[in-house]
């Protein structure tokens, strides 16, 4: 029996110093809730039960601290505000729309404001934000902005760019993927229709083919849209 109970009490504090507390707790309100419990036992549970009180209100006070660090890195150079957002990803963003709203007053990075709105629209926030883009204002609600990945002129560009340039080009198609998202990252809160697709796809393409200053590439993408208003011609 004593064995037992050496075996619980133990199994309580390495879930105490992996901060398990809701599973230790757990576990001593069980023991505590027997009919008998030899008394030495009995002070071991109820120690524990205040450490993990004391735990549980420690870890509150790192979580909140390290909020208010992430909140004013907002405030910081372009990659304390990318670290920032990226940290805020992975929260939830209803409990912040009043710290959002005012980072978006505060003429953030554009690249690091273009992320926060994904997440926004990822988290279909039920919420009115206001932007600046290129000195013109964006009213949206959270919930109506398209997320990147959802993006149907992304999709079908995506669709052309493989076409293009997926096997004959695979580190150009890298290159354009790249472009492209950056595209369809900073048009937000504004999306891409899927007709809008093809023309973002050969932007792209072409951005990365001048970049490298690949003749053969640059009049392959001629040929591909010379073929294309052929079609749409006849």
């Amino acid at each position: 029996m004593d064995n037992w109970y050496e075996e619980i009490i133990t199994e309580i504090r390495q879930l105490i110093e992996q901060k398990q507390y809701e599973q230790a707790s757990a576990l001593v309100t069980k023991e505590l809730s027997m009919p008998y419990i030899p008394s030495d036992i009995e002070k071991q549970l109820q120690q524990l039960q205040k450490d993990i009180r004391y735990g549980k209100s420690e870890n509150r006070v790192v979580q909140e601290s390290s909020l208010d660090q992430i909140l004013m890195d907002l405030n910081g150079d372009a990659s304390r505000q990318l670290a920032a957002v990226n940290a805020l990803m992975g929260r939830n963003l209803r409990q912040l729309t009043d710290e959002i709203q005012a980072y978006f007053n505060s003429d953030p990075f554009p690249q690091a404001q273009a992320l926060l709105i994904n997440a926004i629209a990822s988290q279909q926030i039920e919420e009115e934000f206001t932007v600046i883009k290129d000195g013109l204002e964006y009213t949206f609600d959270g919930d109506c902005v398209v997320p990147v990945d959802q993006c149907e002129g992304f999709v079908t560009a995506r669709q052309y760019l493989q076409e293009w340039l997926g096997n004959k080009y695979p580190s150009v198609y890298e290159l354009a993927m790249k472009v492209l998202v950056s595209a369809i990252y900073m048009n937000l809160p504004l999306t891409y229709d899927k007709e809008e697709g093809r023309d973002l796809a050969y932007e792209c393409a072409c951005q990365v083919a001048d970049l490298l200053q690949d003749e053969v590439l640059q009049e392959q993408l001629k040929q591909y849209a010379s073929d294309y208003n052929h079609v749409i011609l006849n």
